[in-house]
């Protein structure tokens, strides 16, 4: 029997982290022009937060702006059952540096919806692209 291929996340969002996760999902809609699921903007957070580099993603972790984003909202949002390793691969990566002591997972689901909404429509394109075939293949 095959194992599930999705599961749910958990993020913990204050108002202004509710808004900038809608806001970067309608961005992702808008650029596809289609309906996505909500997972699939954050599975976009984590892909394109991977890609940086490991003094970069760092850098985004220890971003002192993402206090204004984590608060005790508790919001659920599927996604692939590969989003949750590619989390820890990242928390992996960052403890592994020293750059960062063993970030919470929670903190890097933010700080990738941070990163997506800063990027540029055309880094966003790639990622489009990666998840129409993941969704289609």
């Amino acid at each position: 029997m095959k194992g599930r291929s999705s599961r749910t996340y958990r993020l913990n969002l204050s108002e202004r982290g509710l808004a900038l996760y809608l806001s970067s999902h309608l961005r992702l809609c808008t650029l596809a022009r289609d309906l996505l699921p909500y997972g699939a903007t954050l599975q976009a957070a984590i892909d394109l937060l991977a890609q940086r580099e490991t003094e970069e993603l760092a850098a985004d972790l220890l971003d002192n702006g993402l206090a204004d984003l984590i608060g005790k909202g508790e919001h659920f949002v599927g996604g692939p059952s590969d989003l949750g390793r590619s989390a820890r691969a990242i928390k992996e990566r960052v403890s592994q540096s020293g750059l960062v002591h063993a970030p919470q997972i929670g903190r890097i689901y933010i700080a990738g919806l941070n990163c997506l909404s800063a990027c540029e429509n055309r880094e966003i394109g790639g990622l489009l692209a990666r998840l129409s075939t993941a969704r289609n293949g």
